[in-house]
């Protein structure tokens, strides 16, 4: 078993650390762990697009680089 002090400042601390990284979207605790939660969702979504959006560029470069031939 364990005591948590300062509970307060926890949660201030992590506003702190928040906003000094210009993060604003979260504006009560529950987002940040419904967040916390959904993150391993979210960073796959982010790597599937980037993935898409890589594979869009790859083929059109394919296409110009034949049209310059």
């Amino acid at each position: 078993m364990c005591r948590t002090y300062n509970i307060i400042g926890s949660l201030s601390t992590l506003k702190t650390n928040l906003e000094e990284n210009n993060i604003y979207d979260f504006k009560s605790l529950k987002e940040v762990i419904d967040f916390k939660s959904s993150y391993p969702t979210f960073q796959q979504q982010i790597i599937s697009n980037h993935v898409k959006l890589i594979e869009q560029e790859k083929n059109h470069l394919i296409k110009d680089l034949h049209q310059l031939t």
